[in-house]
């Protein structure tokens, strides 16, 4: 097994304009995996906490913001986040969040989403591919509440 590098010097991992997504490290040296436009990256945090500290650093607790998404748009489970609209970054979880096989999906790179064997193919600008198992109409669905975020809080 090839080893994994992890930066002892991070405390925490900031989400930023490259991240494409985070999901669970398949090694024993890391607790997650994240995709970047240019590389792979591993740490000892879970998503989840990547995802919660991300929306503290923005003013908002993870909570706190799936639950105004909720409300708003009258979602039920899952709604996609807002992390930190002015730089357009939005993630959505692709299973419940604290479950280990739940794979964060950051927007802001996807170029296209495809349907296969009732699962989704994402296209990123850069090339790379994930896919996940939700069905191209939810995937649709999670980008169009997206929409619905961006014209609720257009400036007029």
């Amino acid at each position: 097994m090839e080893a994994v590098q992890i930066d002892p010097r991070s405390a925490y991992y900031r989400i930023n304009d490259q991240t494409l997504y985070i999901r669970s490290a398949k090694t024993t040296y890391a607790v997650s995996e994240i995709e970047e436009l240019d590389g792979t990256h591993y740490t000892m945090q879970k998503g989840y906490k990547i995802i919660e500290h991300a929306c503290l650093r923005n003013g908002s607790s993870y909570q706190g913001r799936a639950q105004a998404m909720k409300e708003l748009f009258n979602l039920k489970q899952n709604p996609p986040i807002p992390i930190d609209p002015n730089r357009d970054l939005y993630v959505f979880p692709t299973q419940a969040p604290k479950n280990e096989d739940c794979i964060w999906v950051i927007t802001k790179n996807i170029k296209e989403i495809e349907e296969r064997d009732r699962s989704s193919i994402i296209y990123y600008k850069n090339g790379k591919v994930l896919r996940v198992h939700l069905s191209k109409f939810r995937m649709e669905k999670l980008c169009a509440h997206l929409y619905k975020y961006h014209l609720y809080f257009r400036q007029p």
